[in-house]
């Protein structure tokens, strides 16, 4: 995969923005024209249009939506229109661009070559101890048929176990869910390996380990991404855009 740049897994492209093509999230201190711009920006560089967007109002749940024509253009450009009480958003829908945001969230694509179906997962922490991804893809095979020998995965950059510091309680609740070895002791402080908490429900829904790809890249420690941990309320939102080739 090429940073800032259009990648193919499976017969769906995506592209992840960076801070390079501004914020792309609403809800933010960013004014919603320059939102809009952004968006449009992208839209021009990918080749698709502003109007296919299907965003979401992200609210940490362990709920996904099945994107259907008619829902095409939903939070495309104002928050008010996006996907409700749902972190997840799938669809064979050709003409659909599926939208998630994040500054430090493990954002998920999910993609099946033989059923053309695919997913933008917004998994934060609330949604990961929830199995939003497990839910994911069983729904992706319950409603879509998809075999998933056929399923590629990629991780987006997110905030990651060198940076990423808990406290007792979180580090407690991924504990009751997940091996010991997501959690990374340095000195006398806890830090959370997000994406290895992913990478466990996807062998556990045996996806093969060499079907994911990986940015490999920390939000919180590279300022080419929006994080929150790093920059507090002023930080912007960076993307996983998601259509089909």
């Amino acid at each position: 995969m090429k940073k800032n740049n259009v990648n193919e897994i499976a017969g769906i492209n995506y592209y992840v923005s960076s801070v390079i093509d501004g914020s792309v999230g609403f809800k933010n201190e960013t004014p919603k024209e320059e939102i809009i711009r952004n968006r449009k920006a992208i839209s021009d560089k990918c080749h698709f249009g502003i109007d296919q967007i299907v965003s979401m109002q992200q609210a940490h749940t362990s709920y996904h939506f099945c994107v259907r024509n008619n829902d095409i253009g939903s939070g495309a450009k104002e928050w008010a229109s996006g996907i409700t009480n749902t972190d997840a958003i799938v669809t064979s829908e050709q003409g659909a661009v599926l939208l998630a945001i994040s500054a430090d969230c493990p954002l998920v694509l999910i993609a099946n070559r033989s059923a053309r179906a695919f997913a933008v997962v917004h998994s934060g922490w609330r949604g990961t101890v929830k199995g939003i991804v497990p839910n994911v893809l069983m729904a992706m095979d319950e409603v879509y048929k998809c075999n998933h020998d056929d399923t590629e995965i990629v991780l987006a950059p997110m905030a990651g176990k060198c940076c990423y510091e808990i406290q007792d309680d979180l580090c407690s609740q991924f504990l009751e869910n997940f091996p010991r070895d997501v959690i990374v002791h340095n000195q006398d402080c806890l830090f959370l390996d997000l994406n290895k908490t992913i990478r466990y429900q996807v062998q556990r829904a045996n996806i093969n380990m060499t079907k994911i790809h990986d940015f490999e890249e920390c939000t919180i420690c590279n300022p080419d991404y929006y994080s929150y941990r790093r920059d507090g309320i002023s930080a912007g939102r960076f993307g996983l855009f998601a259509w089909m080739n």
